[in-house]
């Protein structure tokens, strides 16, 4: 593993290709860095497993941010490494055995669960395109920050599968039973502002603004996390934002 320092200090691991990882003033950056679209295959999410298990645990931060590089978030999982990890993992008799996953979705799943188990704030700051395996990514997150056109959704009933790396669980804590349903059997992707108005995202921004405020939000914070807190702390950074800006 190597680690190199670019205009301390800000510390970047560059072992990885399809993301990259660096720390600025104790806040971890986790960029998704596949660009136009920022895919997940299986390589992204080997190095991801990685990240989670061998990197992170030995940072000292107080807060994590997940983006993507360039205009996108990320477009989901490839459908072509999906079908095919579903298909070998799933051995026929898995079939009858509903309580039964394939060994590589629950490492997976346990990846994005990784974020969500922080007792620091994790941010996922949300442009252009959130679909699939994206979108509970940023799910796993403890909050979602949006730009004004980024797209949303759970596509994956569109291809015969569900979500499976932990979307419905986080939906159902974020929005209605119904309207969790409605989004993970319907397929449908929506807009930031529909999902702001369900409850899914906390809040919407304009692009140019977007990883500038999450950084200002996370240093606001301090490293405190708890759900309820950090919804709190929003409004009140916002309240701190609005009278300086009327000074």
């Amino acid at each position: 593993m190597r680690y190199k320092y670019r205009n301390n200090p800000i510390l970047i691991v560059d072992h990885y290709t399809t993301i990259e990882w660096k720390v600025e003033e104790m806040i971890g950056h986790l960029v998704l860095n596949q660009p136009p679209n920022n895919s997940m295959g299986n390589l992204f999410f080997k190095e991801m497993s990685d990240l989670v298990r061998n990197v992170i645990p030995k940072e000292k931060i107080n807060a994590i941010l997940v983006y993507g590089k360039g205009r996108h978030f990320s477009s989901g999982a490839e459908l072509k490494d999906l079908l095919q990890n579903v298909t070998e993992n799933c051995p026929e008799h898995l079939d009858s055995q509903a309580n039964e996953q394939p060994d590589l979705l629950i490492e997976n799943l346990e990846t994005f669960r990784f974020f969500n188990r922080m007792p620091i704030p994790v941010i996922a700051v949300i442009t252009g395109v959130c679909l699939g395996a994206a979108f509970e990514l940023a799910l796993s997150c403890h909050i979602r920050i949006c730009s004004e056109r980024a797209v949303l959704g759970l596509p994956e009933s569109s291809f015969n599968l569900l979500p499976g790396l932990g979307g419905v669980h986080y939906m159902l804590n974020l929005t209605s039973p119904l309207k969790t349903f409605e989004i993970v059997l319907g397929g449908h992707s929506f807009t930031s502002q529909e999902a702001l108005a369900w409850g899914v995202v906390d809040k919407v921004l304009d692009k140019k603004v977007l990883l500038d405020y999450a950084v200002r939000f996370a240093k606001f914070l301090q490293g405190k996390y708890s759900q309820v807190y950090i919804k709190k702390q929003l409004s009140e950074f916002d309240k701190r934002n609005e009278k300086q800006c009327t000074h």
